[in-house]
């Protein structure tokens, strides 16, 4: 539904004037990603990502929620580019509150908004909702108030603990820039592997990212991390670090475990160098024995195949690379240049401004 402006309903609430969703907006996320009769943790994985009885074990696409989509009334006229319109969703299956309200670090948290009872035909459902502008390009945290008691969003899987111990569900909005999951040492590592994956690990490829950053103007350099211009893989890794927070939080393990012997077996082959930083020969060494399912020195009682995991990140490199900027990879749209660059086409025509030149397409 990304793109679809559809029943747009002016109020104002938190930072100002925003824009509601409608029913029917809300009612077709939730009949597709939540509406379930089952009681068996199917979407569990295998895995014990939920605990027994969990809810989000239960619904098939939790991570969808809120919804983050593009904006369609941004607050005090600023460009709807800079805006993701959110919307929060929570469930009244078991009770039904007699208020719902939302705080969050998007907005000053003493002033919360409030969660309006969502209806299907002049009939209430369980579901309450609120849309809310939030800015793009950052992480936030936030809470629900349920009958003035604080409460993670029983859908949402992300959640985070704050220095002072506090629980709070998270999610964060296109464009954004910053590692949600992974640690420094393990993005370290996988900038190295999609380094070596990608195209822009030659000599040329790195000679054209450079050439693209330094010629980007001060419009198209606005909220490009320092990060990227170190990053070889064109945001592949933030990406790929986006997709294990969300839609692909079950192979999480698999990043953790595999991550945690490469990272054993580069200290191995080199005692005088940390795993991210030791040759190229070492790690081309690496990939071609993890592309032949025998890599000396891996616990197949830990993680049975090398070559699975690289078959899964060779998928999820690519994709992060040459997908949509919004998804936090192809860093400034340096990854379809890149290809426009060998096999000329002008994506341009179908993308909104910033990114393009249309102005029929929002997204």
């Amino acid at each position: 539904m990304d793109g679809i402006n559809q029943g747009l309903l002016p109020v104002r609430g938190i930072g100002g004037p925003q824009t509601v969703r409608d029913d029917i907006y809300v009612l077709n996320h939730c009949s597709v990603r939540l509406a379930r009769s089952n009681t068996d943790e199917r979407h569990n994985f295998g895995y014990g990502h939920y605990a027994p009885g969990d809810l989000r074990g239960r619904v098939r696409e939790a991570w969808w929620f809120p919804v983050v989509d593009s904006c369609a009334a941004p607050p005090y006229g600023l460009p709807a580019c800079e805006f993701n319109d959110v919307t929060f969703v929570y469930p009244a299956f078991d009770r039904v509150p007699s208020s719902v309200r939302l705080i969050g670090t998007f907005a000053r948290l003493y002033q919360p908004a409030a969660l309006r009872r969502v209806q299907f035909f002049g009939e209430d459902t369980a579901y309450f909702a609120v849309t809310v502008p939030v800015r793009r390009k950052a992480v936030y945290h936030y809470q629900f108030l349920v009958d003035g008691r604080a409460t993670l969003d029983p859908i949402n899987p992300q959640r985070t603990t704050l220095e002072n111990g506090v629980e709070w569900s998270r999610f964060f909005t296109w464009e954004c820039s910053e590692p949600i999951v992974l640690e420094r040492w393990e993005i370290a590592i996988l900038l190295r592997l999609t380094n070596h994956i990608l195209p822009f690990r030659t000599r040329e490829g790195q000679r054209f990212l450079s050439w693209y950053y330094d010629g980007l103007d001060a419009a198209a350099r606005h909220g490009l991390r320092r990060a990227y211009r170190l990053d070889d893989s064109a945001g592949a890794v933030t990406f790929i670090d986006h997709l294990l927070a969300r839609e692909e939080a079950h192979h999480l393990v698999d990043y953790r475990k595999c991550l945690r012997q490469i990272g054993r077996i580069l200290r191995q082959r080199d005692p005088a160098h940390d795993p991210p930083d030791v040759s190229r020969d070492l790690y081309v060494q690496l990939y071609n024995e993890m592309a032949a399912d025998a890599v000396n020195g891996w616990d197949r009682a830990d993680y049975g195949s090398p070559r699975y995991f690289l078959d899964l990140l060779r998928r999820h490199a690519f994709t992060g690379a040459f997908s949509h900027p919004k998804y936090g990879g192809n860093a400034a749209t340096a990854g379809w240049a890149y290809l426009e660059s060998r096999f000329p086409f002008d994506w341009r025509r179908s993308l909104e401004t910033p990114l393009g030149t249309s102005t029929s397409y929002v997204g």
